[in-house]
């Protein structure tokens, strides 16, 4: 795999390197993942010049922040159980 130039990009390869480590079991230090930057790379860089790269750093970034807060991973395609249940609950308390 060819590398990519510019220094935004390599940082943003970098990061996505270290997830998927981390989720490879390939790496076992999470500490990283709480000074990562793919959120802001891709609200700050990429959001107007390639949305595409963008949202798929943001979620990436998603990811990202739920294993480093401890969580089970949910994608970002994918809704809660958990949540859609409380919030059938609350909408049906409001009535």
């Amino acid at each position: 795999m060819e590398k990519p130039e510019f220094t935004v990009f390599q940082v943003a390869l970098k990061q996505l390197i270290y997830v998927k480590k981390i989720l490879t079991g390939e790496e076992k230090d999470k500490s990283v993942l709480h000074s990562m930057s793919l959120g802001t790379l891709a609200s700050k860089e990429f959001d107007t010049t390639d949305p595409e790269l963008a949202k798929h750093l943001s979620n990436a970034n998603y990811i990202a922040s739920q294993i480093g807060a401890g969580l089970k991973v949910i994608l970002p395609h994918q809704t809660d159980p958990e949540y859609e249940k409380r919030k059938k609950r609350y909408l049906k308390s409001n009535k």
